[in-house]
């Protein structure tokens, strides 16, 4: 295929669906390709957005949009690729026709520093590719200052919270949160200069013998070691390279 040539892939493949799926860059158009796993023969691209205006890219129209930074990563499940394309776009592509199921738009941060090729470190989240949990698609962008919850059927956002806040009723510390670390159990885990645990969905929990509304996005509980890695999930436990209150590094 001619327009393999001239494609620059973005991100390591996703392996599902006997498919290895990866998003591409041809020209001024993005793409997600696919190829089958067992032979890597070209099966299907989908055109996801493009950098010229033109009446099959509405969510563009004449904004430039530049090269996607470190960061622009593909994730994989129930029949669906999902990219998170680092350059303010979420996209879902059906594995079995290539067919685009749907593509949404989120708010890029407003530090021009972020616009730029390649990842700032100072601005937005730490590279994570989307994690899709209980119906749902965590969005942690390189180009955002939010942590978006999105429904991974329809591309309906749920709940969007900020990177950067103050924890109701607690010592006014800032809470600077850097990285996604998972969703177990209902709970979805940020990690940073300390762990915030966010409800996944609307609710009710337990609280002081009440019962307590909750919804999607509100904070559970905050910790407070301070991230130096990335960390590990399992069921039952948080493991993170950290510093405790004394500045002593270790694994909590």
């Amino acid at each position: 295929e001619e327009h393999l040539k001239k494609a620059r892939f973005l991100s390591a493949p996703a392996a599902g669906h006997g498919l290895l799926v990866a998003p591409a860059q041809v020209g001024e158009d993005y793409y997600v390709y696919a190829f089958r796993e067992s032979d890597f023969k070209y099966v299907w691209r989908t055109l996801v957005c493009s950098r010229v205006a033109s009446a099959a890219n509405p969510y563009y129209g004449a904004q430039a949009v530049l090269l996607p930074p470190e960061g622009s990563f593909l994730s994989i499940g129930e029949g669906t690729a999902y990219w998170s394309s680092g350059n303010g776009i979420v996209a879902a592509v059906d594995l079995s026709t290539g067919g685009k199921e749907w593509l949404v738009r989120y708010p890029r941060t407003e530090d021009a520093s972020a616009q730029q090729p390649g990842w700032n470190p100072t601005v937005g989240w730490d590279p994570s590719p989307p994690i899709l949990t209980e119906g749902r698609l965590l969005v942690a962008p390189v180009d955002s200052e939010f942590l978006f919850c999105i429904d991974a059927a329809t591309g309906e956002e749920k709940w969007r919270q900020p990177r950067l806040f103050v924890p109701q009723g607690g010592n006014n510390k800032q809470h600077a949160q850097t990285a996604l670390l998972g969703c177990s159990g209902g709970v979805v885990y940020t990690i940073g200069s300390g762990i915030v645990a966010r409800w996944l969905h609307d609710g009710w929990h337990e609280s002081s013998k009440k019962r307590v509304e909750h919804k999607g996005g509100d904070v559970k509980w905050t910790a407070w070691p301070e991230a130096i890695g990335r960390g590990l999930l399992t069921d039952d436990f948080l493991f993170l390279p950290s510093l405790n209150r004394e500045g002593k590094e270790g694994i909590y």
